[in-house]
């Protein structure tokens, strides 16, 4: 890492890593499109209108999460804490997320322990989806490829209006993890933007639509924006060519370094797939983002060279899977070995018996 971070250093010159024109022009492009769609959905008179809108709704939605959302709340947005803070809570405010509980479920959780079962709650899925080397085997994993795109057109009406409430008032991540003491402002923020977000995206719909019509909506646009964001998300990890560790049982410790641990579990995918790049904030370059997840994503395919020689060097993996089909092929043939009657993945040690 002190070899790499130099070259990196080397690379951007007196540029900071942070405040990039090309992030907040993204942004603004992407804002104004969840804008119009949003509009869209009320202005529009003919229902495949309102359809293809709240579609678009629910992709532009994820474009947010991905590109503004994700950046400011790692603090590579800006080298402004008050500005990240300030992007974090207008994007949950328009997502509904509860800010409070990403950063600790992905800066922390997820960046420092990816693919550890019981600490990454990436990997966890309330028995949903078996998505880990070392989770329990069920016979209802056994045809998991073929069921998880329902899981997944699911997640974000599960995360928003189950799992963050349920976080909130247990201040536990999932059974094995629990969550900081939250301050005075992190409940201002929490529940200001759940209202806003209702009032914008569950309110306004029924009160302006009938019922059937406000929840057939609803559903179009959560099924897009779960759907858009599995699609990038899921491409990173649970993957033929990432291992999952295993947590030695004595000294609760893994047998990794951190480096090694970031670079064996993670993969890039269609790295030159420019629209890919622009639309899913730099998620391809996970490789990059794991690695200094704290430099905004639209530097990530500029250091990418540094990256891959410097694992070369030092004979560190450097995965990376050159076509979106590819990805998706992985991932869904992981799906298929992690069911029940599955062989192994890869890991860092022998699976226990």
């Amino acid at each position: 890492m002190r070899v790499l971070k130099g070259r990196v250093n080397v690379r951007l010159g007196q540029r900071p890593g942070k405040d990039h024109f090309k992030l907040y022009l993204k942004s603004f492009i992407i804002f104004i499109w969840m804008g119009l769609s949003f509009l869209a959905v009320y202005l529009l008179e003919s229902n495949s209108a309102k359809i293809i809108a709240c579609l678009s709704l629910g992709v532009s939605s994820a474009g947010i999460g991905f590109n503004l959302l994700h950046d400011a709340a790692h603090g590579s947005l800006s080298s402004n804490k008050k500005i990240n803070r300030l992007f974090t809570f207008v994007c949950c405010s328009l997502l509904g997320a509860g800010g409070y509980f990403w950063r600790h479920k992905h800066n922390y959780l997820h960046h420092q322990f990816p693919n550890i079962q019981d600490w990454d709650d990436d990997l966890e899925t309330r028995d949903g989806l078996r998505l880990g080397h070392y989770q329990p085997t069920s016979i209802r994993y056994k045809y998991q490829h073929l069921y998880a795109p329902f899981i997944y057109a699911f997640t974000t009406i599960e995360w928003l209006f189950v799992k963050d409430f349920v976080q909130y008032f247990t201040l536990r991540m999932n059974r094995w993890q629990k969550i900081p003491q939250m301050k005075p402002a992190d409940h201002v923020e929490f529940w200001a933007a759940k209202i806003i977000y209702c009032s914008l995206f569950v309110a306004l719909p029924f009160y302006i639509f009938s019922v059937s019509h406000a929840l057939v909506g609803l559903l179009i646009y959560h099924f897009s924006f779960s759907l858009t964001l599995a699609a990038v998300f899921q491409l990173a990890h649970v993957m033929e060519e990432c291992e999952f560790p295993e947590v030695d049982q004595a000294s609760g410790k893994v047998d990794l370094g951190w480096t090694e641990l970031q670079l064996k579990t993670t993969t890039n995918f269609a790295p030159l797939n420019r629209f890919m790049t622009w639309f899913s904030g730099g998620l391809n370059y996970q490789v990059e983002h794991h690695l200094f997840p704290n430099l905004s994503h639209t530097y990530y395919p500029e250091i990418a060279a540094d990256v891959k020689q410097s694992c070369a060097e030092f004979n560190y993996p450097y995965h990376s899977i050159p076509s979106y089909t590819g990805a998706l092929r992985s991932h869904y043939n992981t799906l298929k070995k992690l069911g029940f009657y599955a062989q192994p993945l890869k890991s860092s040690k022998k699976v226990p018996a």
